[in-house]
C-alpha cells in the first residue's frame, strides 16, 4: 500500500510540472522523478574555444537556455522564436555557415544541440590543411576535398554534443515543442562550458587563464648509439608517423585512419627490423620518431627540429647534420581494395631547392609484393602532402624526402579530422608495415647487399592487430600494454593531444604526472623493438630497475618499469637501447622563473624567434586552451519550462501543503490531548 502511495505520489508531482511525459509504472522513487523532470549530463562533449597567436578559434560564450527548436529545412529554413536549436551532425556545416552570414537566425540562435545520427561524408577540417607550411605556393589545393573549415571558425555560442541515449528522447521533445506551437510548457535545454580566457594565446598565458596545448613526441634508433656517439657517425633515415589527431568535438576525436594507421605500421615495421639480426651490419641508423601535436602547426616536429639545433638532451645524441633521409609514414590504413590487394603511393617534394628523393622512392618501389603494390604519386601535385615532413624540408631542404600514402591526388578519407574517422585495414596497415620494412632494410643495408629480411606476414598481421586494439579498442587495457605500463585511463587514450600543465625538470621524466599514457606506451614499446637486448654483465645485465634507486648503467635504458604497482612487480629491466622523449608545445612558451629555480608557471619566450626567422617560418600559431572556472565542466540539462498553468499549479500545491501541515498538526495536537485525558 505504502510503495502505491508513494508512486501516486511522485506521479501526480511529476504530471503537474511535466504533463504528457509521465508514466505512474515508471516513477517509484525520487531519483527517476528527478530524471524526468530535469536531465541533466556533466562533462559532455562540448566544442570548446581555443586560443592562438591572433584570437579564439571553436566556441565559447555565456550560458544559453531556452526551448529546443528544430528547422524544417537546414538550408533554408527559420526557428520559431529564440531558443537552443537542435540539429544532424551531418548539417552542422551548413548551419554554422548560415550562423556566420545570416543574422536572422543568429538572432533566433543561442546554442547547438548536435546529434550523431545520420552519415557524413565532411571533414571539419580546412580543404587544404596547413597550407602556410606547405613548401610550394599553391597553398589552395585541395589535398582535403571534403573539408568544410569549420574547426577555424570563431563561434560566439555554446555547442553540445548529444549521447546515443538522449538522441530519442531530445528529438520527441523537439516534436512536442514544434506540436505545440512553441506556446506553453515547452521543452527546453540549458547549455553552460563556462571558459576564462579571452583576446588571443599571449595574454591567457599571462594570465594564467589557459594551458599551452601539447604533449612528448618520441623517438628510438636502430641500432641504438653506442655509449660514445661519436665513434658511430653513421647517416640517419629517420621514419616519422603522427601520434594525434583532432575533431570539431575535440574529445570524440579517432584518428583511425590520420594519423594511427601511419603510426601503427610504422611501429609494426621497427618491430620486423628490430627482430632482425642484421641490424647491427646496417651502414645507416634508423630513427623512428612519434611526434605529437602535427595537427597544431606541426607542433612536435618543429620543436623536435629546435631542440635539434639547441642541444638539449631530448635529442642527443642525434644531429640535423646525420639527418639526410626522411620518410614519413602518412594515411595508409585504405589502402586494400576487396581483394585485399593494397596501393600505395610514393609523395616527394620536386624542385632542384629540395633534395633528390629517388633513393628513397626506388626502395620503396621494390618493396612491393603480391599484396601491395607501390606507385610514384602524380606528377601533377605541387608536391608532397601536409606531413611532417613539411618541418624539415624548411629546416634543411637538401634533405631527401618522401610521404607514403593510400591516397594519389586527394585524400581517400573523407572524414580527416573528425569524430567518424573511425575505421582503418588492418591488411593495408600489414602491407604499409611490410613495404617501409623491406625498403627500409634495403636502404640501411647499403648497395650491392644482397641480405634479404625474412619476414612473415601473418607474425606482422599479429602486431598490428595488437597495437590497434591498445590505440583504438581496448586501449591501455590491452595485453601489450600491460606489459609495458601502468595506465593511469585503462581505456582508450584521448586522440587529441590536448593541454600540457606542466614540464619536469627532466624531459626524460615518465612519471604519471608527466607523462600521458600513450606516450609512456610508445617510448616504452620502440625502446624495446629497437634495444639489442638486455644489457650483458659489464652493463649491469640482469639488473632490475626503476626511476628511483635503481638505475641502468650508462648506454642502457629501463624499460617496462611500472610506477603504479609496488615492490618487483613494478621494477623494469636495464636493455642496450636508445630512445627519449622530446617535449612537444608552442616554441613561443616556456617555464617562467625556471632559470632562478622558481615554481613552474607557463610564460612567454622569444628564444627561438631568430632560428625560425632565418628558416622562413609562418609566425608560430601558439595554440592554447582555455582553463575552466573552480567547479567549472561543462553541462547540459534538459528540462520543461513552465507556463502560467504551472505556476498556478505550483502556488495551489504550495498552499495545499501549508493546509496539510496546519491541520496534521492540529490533528496531532487533538490525539495528544485526548490521549492525556484518557489517562
Amino acid at each position: 500500500m505504502r510503495k502505491h502511495l508513494l508512486r501516486a505520489f511522485f506521479c501526480a508531482l511529476c504530471i503537474a510540472f511535466n504533463p504528457g511525459s509521465c508514466n505512474a509504472a515508471s516513477i517509484s522513487n525520487v531519483a527517476e522523478l528527478r530524471e524526468k523532470l530535469r536531465t541533466v549530463r556533466s562533462a559532455s562533449p562540448a566544442c570548446i574555444r581555443l586560443l592562438n597567436a591572433s584570437g579564439t578559434v571553436g566556441c565559447g560564450g555565456p550560458r544559453a537556455a531556452g526551448p529546443i527548436l528544430t528547422l524544417d529545412e537546414p538550408g533554408t529554413g527559420h526557428p520559431s522564436g529564440q531558443g537552443i536549436l537542435l540539429v544532424g551532425y551531418k548539417d552542422l556545416p551548413l548551419v554554422l555557415q548560415r550562423l556566420q552570414s545570416e543574422r536572422k537566425l543568429r538572432a533566433s540562435v543561442q546554442g547547438l544541440l548536435v546529434m550523431p545520427a545520420g552519415s557524413a561524408a565532411a571533414s571539419p577540417a580546412d580543404s587544404c590543411p596547413l597550407a602556410a607550411y606547405a613548401p610550394y605556393k599553391e597553398s589552395s589545393y585541395a589535398w582535403n576535398p571534403s573539408g568544410t573549415g569549420i574547426s577555424s571558425l570563431d563561434i560566439d555560442i555554446p555547442i553540445f554534443h548529444l549521447d546515443e541515449s538522449l538522441v530519442a528522447t531530445t528529438q520527441d521533445r523537439a516534436v512536442q515543442n514544434m506540436q505545440q506551437g512553441y506556446k506553453g510548457a515547452l521543452h527546453a535545454a540549458s547549455l553552460d562550458a563556462p571558459m576564462w580566457a579571452e583576446v588571443n594565446a599571449s595574454s591567457c598565458i599571462e594570465a594564467a587563464t589557459c594551458l599551452p596545448l601539447g604533449g612528448h613526441s618520441v623517438w628510438a634508433a636502430l641500432p641504438p648509439f653506442p655509449a660514445q656517439p661519436a665513434q658511430d657517425p653513421r647517416p640517419i633515415t629517420l621514419v616519422t608517423a603522427a601520434i594525434d589527431s583532432t575533431a570539431f568535438f575535440h574529445d570524440l576525436a579517432k584518428g583511425a585512419e590520420a594519423p594511427l594507421s601511419g603510426l601503427i605500421a610504422m611501429l609494426a615495421a621497427a618491430e620486423i627490423l628490430g627482430n632482425s639480426t642484421m641490424s647491427t651490419q646496417y651502414e645507416r641508423r634508423l630513427v623512428f620518431a612519434a611526434f605529437a601535436g602535427e595537427p597544431w602547426g606541426y607542433m612536435g616536429s618543429k620543436r623536435f627540429l629546435w631542440e635539434l639545433h639547441t642541444g638539449e638532451n631530448s635529442t642527443r645524441p642525434l644531429t640535423l647534420y646525420a639527418i639526410d633521409q626522411v620518410m614519413e609514414l602518412g594515411h595508409v590504413g585504405h589502402a586494400d581494395d576487396a581483394e585485399g590487394l593494397s596501393a600505395f603511393y610514393v609523395h616527394s617534394q620536386p624542385g632542384a631547392t629540395f633534395g633528390d628523393a629517388g633513393l628513397l622512392t626506388q626502395a620503396l618501389l621494390r618493396a612491393g609484393d603480391s599484396k601491395a603494390e607501390v606507385s610514384e604519386a602524380s606528377s601533377g601535385n605541387p608536391g608532397i602532402p601536409p606531413s611532417s615532413l613539411t618541418s624539415f624540408l624548411r629546416a634543411k631542404p637538401q634533405i631527401s624526402g618522401v610521404v607514403v600514402a593510400d591516397f594519389n591526388k586527394r585524400f581517400l578519407n573523407s572524414t580527416y579530422h573528425s569524430q567518424l574517422d573511425t575505421n582503418s585495414s588492418v591488411e593495408a596497415m600489414t602491407s604499409a608495415a611490410l613495404v617501409a620494412a623491406r625498403a627500409l632494410h634495403d636502404l640501411a643495408s647499403g648497395q650491392g647487399s644482397t641480405q634479404e629480411l625474412k619476414v612473415h606476414r601473418a607474425a606482422v598481421k599479429a602486431t598490428v592487430e595488437a597495437l590497434k586494439d591498445c590505440l583504438l579498442g581496448s586501449g591501455m587495457s590491452c595485453p601489450l600494454a600491460q606489459s609495458l605500463i601502468s595506465a593511469v585511463s585503462p581505456g582508450e587514450p584521448a586522440h587529441y593531444i590536448s593541454t600540457l600543465y606542466r614540464l619536469g625538470q627532466d624531459s626524460q621524466d615518465p612519471s604519471l604526472y608527466l607523462k600521458k599514457d600513450v606516450e609512456r606506451f610508445l617510448w616504452n614499446f620502440l625502446a624495446l623493438r629497437t634495444s639489442s637486448g638486455q644489457a650483458a654483465a659489464a652493463q649491469g645485465g640482469g639488473r632490475e630497475c626503476d626511476f628511483g634507486g635503481l638505475h641502468c648503467m650508462a648506454g642502457t635504458i629501463c624499460i617496462g618499469f611500472q610506477e603504479a604497482k609496488t615492490g618487483a612487480q613494478a621494477r623494469g629491466s636495464c636493455h642496450v637501447a636508445t630512445a627519449a622523449y622530446v617535449p612537444s608545445y608552442s616554441l613561443r612558451f616556456g617555464c617562467k622563473g625556471c632559470e632562478e629555480g622558481g615554481a613552474f608557471q607557463w610564460g612567454l619566450s622569444n628564444a627561438s624567434e631568430a632560428w625560425e626567422r632565418a628558416q622562413g617560418w609562418p609566425q608560430d600559431p601558439m595554440w592554447a586552451e582555455s582553463n575552466w572556472p573552480p567547479g567549472g565542466i561543462p553541462e547540459l540539462q534538459l528540462y520543461q519550462e513552465e507556463d502560467s498553468a504551472v505556476e498556478g499549479r505550483t502556488l495551489l500545491g504550495g498552499l495545499m501543503a501549508v493546509a496539510a501541515s496546519f491541520a496534521g498538526a492540529h490533528w496531532a495536537r487533538w490525539s495528544f490531548h485526548q490521549h492525556k485525558d484518557r489517562l
